[in-house]
């Protein structure tokens, strides 16, 4: 199985302007790293040097992000589109990403597609949303930055009880640490009640530097004023006043991608794996 990106990696460099000299100075600096993989691609490590600031700190996220995933199972393994877990996270809620925006950030967008607290599985979602993050990664490649929409419809006082201490801190960690993208900012959309104590959950996983990317968006909101501000029309769905398909049109799509993917995904974690120690 081929665990080679999909994009364009000339492409990319010269769109990124970045230094293939570079490249071979980060594959020299992780190979001190025992549990790092000994054959990534230059794609997989273009992604972590344009995320990051520089090659220095960009062997260290590499090497956290190895660490991560070799240590949480819960997220990081068995990561096939297509077995019943992520299957039943797919069936309960949305997940895809959209065309990147005219300064060239791209978008990731995250819902509850009904509420039924049950149908929550607190890791298989983080897993879901990490293999949604991979996919357009694997397709489009590095970009200027990640926005990440998350959407508060759906979400009651109930689902509350889903996450649990060790997954939220493995989110946050992977999500501050270990990402192969930097992050621009993170929009909740439809902010009720429950977000408070949503937030009140979540703080203390999070450093003061991502809090300040978070921007709180109540239900009701002027979405000419969002466009302008925030997320131009172009990259967002129909039901936010924008020119793309519906929220369900372009789930069902991203449900295809993953599915074309599912290669891609299995031979990555089988990569990730190779030097975990036993």
């Amino acid at each position: 199985m081929s665990c080679d990106m999909k994009f364009d990696y000339q492409e990319a460099l010269k769109r990124q302007n970045s230094n293939e000299s570079d490249i071979f100075e980060l594959r020299e600096k992780i190979r001190k790293h025992s549990h790092v993989p000994t054959k990534l691609s230059n794609k997989k490590l273009l992604c972590f040097l344009h995320a990051c600031n520089g090659v220095d700190d960009a062997a260290k996220v590499i090497s956290t992000y190895y660490e991560v995933r070799q240590a949480c199972p819960a997220v990081f393994s068995n990561r096939d589109p297509l077995s019943n877990e992520v299957q039943q996270c797919l069936e309960n809620q949305y997940y895809f990403h959209m065309p990147n925006t005219p300064s060239g950030y791209s978008v990731i967008y995250h819902c509850l597609s009904n509420n039924k607290a049950s149908n929550y599985i607190f890791d298989e979602a983080c897993k879901t949303f990490f293999m949604t993050l991979d996919s357009l990664l694997c397709t489009q490649g590095p970009s200027n930055g990640l926005i990440i929409v998350f959407d508060m419809k759906n979400v009651g006082y109930r689902h509350l009880l889903r996450p649990t201490i060790d997954g939220l801190r493995t989110f946050f960690h992977y999500l501050q640490d270990a990402l192969p993208a930097r992050l621009e900012s993170m929009h909740i959309m439809n902010c009720g009640p429950v977000f408070n104590l949503v937030l009140a959950m979540i703080k203390p996983f999070m450093r003061s530097e991502i809090i300040q990317k978070m921007h709180l968006h109540p239900c009701g909101i002027d979405y000419q004023k969002f466009h302008k501000e925030h997320i131009p029309s172009s990259c967002l769905p129909s039901d936010f006043e924008g020119q793309l398909d519906s929220i369900i049109e372009l789930h069902k799509n991203h449900c295809a991608m993953l599915a074309r993917l599912r290669e891609y995904f299995i031979a990555d974690e089988k990569e990730a794996n190779e030097n975990k120690s036993i």
